[in-house]
C-alpha cells in the first residue's frame, strides 16, 4: 500500500547518491547510534535528534529498501541489494513511485503544463484526494529535479523535461489514484447538480408561496374581512425557547396593537420538510396558533393541524382543501404550481 508521506532523506537534492550511501551503510545491520553518526560525519548534519534518525529509518523502510531485524536495528532488503548493484536512477524512482502516492502522477500533471508548487498542491487534492503540505510537494520536486526529470524556470514554474517524458512513458501509473480522481470529479459534478436542483426547488417553492399569498389575500379582500395576511412573515414570540420563526403565509388578527397569529400555511419541500415538520410545527403549537396546514409537495398531501377544534387530518394535495375555522376558504394547491 502506497504511503502519502514522502518521508525524510538527509539530501533530497541528490537523491540517488544519498540513497546509495545509506543502503551501502545498511549492508550490515546498523542501529540508531551508528546512523546518527553517519548523518553527522558524512552528511554534515548537526544536533540530529533520535526522532529524525527514526524518521529516516521509517522512510527507507517505507520505500521497501531496508527492514527492521530487531528494535531500531535495520539492514538492506533484497530489493535494496539488487538496486545497489544496478544503481540506476530510473529504477530508484520506480521503487519510490511504487511505495509513495503522487510521484509518477505528478509527472503526468506536468506533461504539457507549467505549474507552480501551489498549483501542484491544488491539483493533488483533485487527482488523488490528498492535501499535501509545502514540504511534501517540495521534496517530490527535489527528487525529480535531482534526476533531471523536471526543471524550474525563473517564475518558479515546473515542467517536464524530455528525460521526464521518456521515463513517464515507461512508468505504469497507479490506477487507484486515477480512480480516486474520477470519483472526486464525479462527486464534484454531483454536488454541482445537487446545488442546481436546490436552486430550482427554492425558486419553485417561492413561486408557490407567492401564488398562495395572492390567493389568500384575494379571499379576504373579496369578503371585506378584518384579518390580515403576511407573506414569509416573521412571528415574534414571548416563549423563551422560541424567540421567533418565519411562516410562509401567516393569517392574523390585530388586538390591542398586537398581531395574533391565527392560521399558518407552510409549503413543505424535500429540503425543508425536516425543519417544517419538527421545528416550525412545534413552535406554532407552542405560540397558540389555531390552525396550521403543512402543504407537502413531496408526499402530495396536506396535513392539517386544527388545534382550536382538536382535529388532525390529511388531505390529498390534488383536491380543494377547506378550512373549518375560515368559512369558504378552499385552495387548490396543485394549481399554484401552474401559475
Amino acid at each position: 500500500m502506497r504511503k502519502d508521506g514522502i518521508g525524510y532523506l538527509p539530501d533530497f537534492k541528490n537523491t540517488v547518491e544519498t540513497v546509495k550511501v545509506l543502503l551501502n551503510f545498511f549492508k550490515e545491520e546498523k542501529g540508531t547510534i551508528e546512523l546518527k553518526y553517519l548523518l553527522e560525519s558524512y552528511f554534515g548534519k548537526k544536533d540530529i535528534s533520535n526522532n529524525t534518525v527514526r524518521l529516516l529509518q521509517n522512510t527507507l523502510s517505507n520505500y521497501g529498501l531496508i527492514y527492521e531485524t530487531q528494535d531500531y536495528v535495520y539492514t538492506v532488503t533484497d530489493r535494496g541489494r539488487e538496486w545497489i548493484k544496478k544503481g540506476g536512477e530510473e529504477e530508484l524512482l520506480m521503487i519510490i513511485h511504487e511505495h509513495v502516492t503522487y510521484m509518477g502522477e505528478l509527472l503526468l500533471e506536468l506533461e504539457g503544463n507549467r505549474m507552480s508548487r501551489e498549483e501542484i498542491q491544488e491539483r493533488a487534492i483533485s487527482f488523488c484526494g490528498v492535501k499535501f503540505n509545502n514540504t511534501d510537494i517540495t521534496r517530490r520536486l527535489q527528487i525529480f529535479k535531482s534526476t533531471g526529470m523536471v526543471n524550474m524556470n525563473r517564475q518558479k514554474k515546473y515542467s517536464l523535461t524530455q528525460k521526464g517524458r521518456v521515463f513517464l512513458s515507461r512508468l505504469e501509473l497507479d490506477v487507484e489514484s486515477q480512480t480516486v480522481s474520477e470519483k472526486q470529479n464525479k462527486a464534484d459534478q454531483n454536488a454541482i447538480e445537487k446545488e442546481k436542483l436546490f436552486i430550482i426547488e427554492k425558486q419553485n417553492e417561492y413561486n408557490i408561496i407567492k401564488n398562495l399569498y395572492k390567493t389568500v389575500v384575494y379571499y379576504f379582500a373579496n369578503r371585506k374581512s378584518n384579518r390580515s395576511v403576511d407573506f414569509d412573515a416573521e412571528i415574534k414570540s414571548n416563549i423563551p425557547e422560541i424567540q421567533s420563526v418565519k411562516a410562509d403565509v401567516l393569517i392574523y388578527s390585530v388586538r390591542e396593537n398586537k398581531k395574533i397569529p391565527e392560521f399558518i400555511i407552510e409549503v413543505v419541500t424535500k429540503e425543508t420538510r425536516n425543519k417544517d415538520f419538527l421545528e416550525k410545527l412545534f413552535a406554532y403549537q407552542r405560540m397558540g396558533v389555531k390552525e396550521c396546514w403543512m402543504v407537502d409537495y413531496v408526499s402530495e398531501n396536506v396535513v392539517i393541524y386544527d388545534w382550536k377544534n382538536g382535529i388532525f387530518n390529511i388531505e390529498n394535495i390534488n383536491q380543494k382543501i377547506r378550512s373549518k375555522n375560515l368559512p369558504d376558504l378552499n385552495i387548490n394547491f396543485t394549481s399554484l404550481q401552474e401559475k
